[in-house]
């Protein structure tokens, strides 16, 4: 055992840059993973926010066309339009949020995961949880929450339904 003691003090400037240049590996590992994990939020943000403003447009312009001239055309645009964002969302709902969960999940509990979590003692929930990421998610929850309110205001079946019974009446 003494053997032991005395190489590691014979090798203690060695040992010494080894821990010094481990330690700071680590800390660059953890910088860029950090950044990375931000990088990527921020992109899904910013794309989120881009889609809902456009969607927020849609509706907005379908709102104004229906408020304008409230004919049975108009709502049937009104509605179309309605109708087509929500089953772009639904799409990517399915296509891309929940593949993209799953691949975290399996990220986080596989070796990336752990070494993330223990070794780089990372959060990914810390990470989140930034003010400059929290702004952009706030804004993404108001843009959300006014697209839905403004899809409130057409509606999904009932132009359809008057131009079925106006066709009906014809024949």
């Amino acid at each position: 055992m003494l053997w032991l003691v005395h190489s590691a003090w014979r090798y203690r400037k060695g040992i010494l840059l080894g821990v010094a240049v481990v330690a700071e590996l680590r800390k660059t590992a953890k910088d860029f993973t950090k950044e990375y994990i931000r990088r990527r939020v921020k992109e899904g943000l910013a794309l989120g926010m881009a889609l809902v403003l456009a969607q927020v447009v849609l509706l907005m312009g379908a709102l104004l066309l229906v408020a304008l001239h409230p004919t049975l055309l108009t709502r049937l645009i009104g509605s179309a339009v309605l109708w087509v964002l929500t089953v772009y969302n639904l799409h990517r709902f399915f296509t891309a949020t929940i593949p993209e969960l799953f691949a975290v999940r399996k990220t986080l509990k596989g070796k990336m995961g752990y070494a993330m979590k223990y070794f780089l003692r990372i959060s990914l929930i810390t990470e989140l949880l930034q003010w400059n990421l929290l702004m952009p998610a706030l804004c993404l929850i108001v843009a959300a929450a006014t697209r839905t309110g403004l899809g409130m205001r057409l509606s999904y079946f009932v132009p359809w339904v008057d131009a079925y019974r106006l066709l009906s009446n014809l024949q």
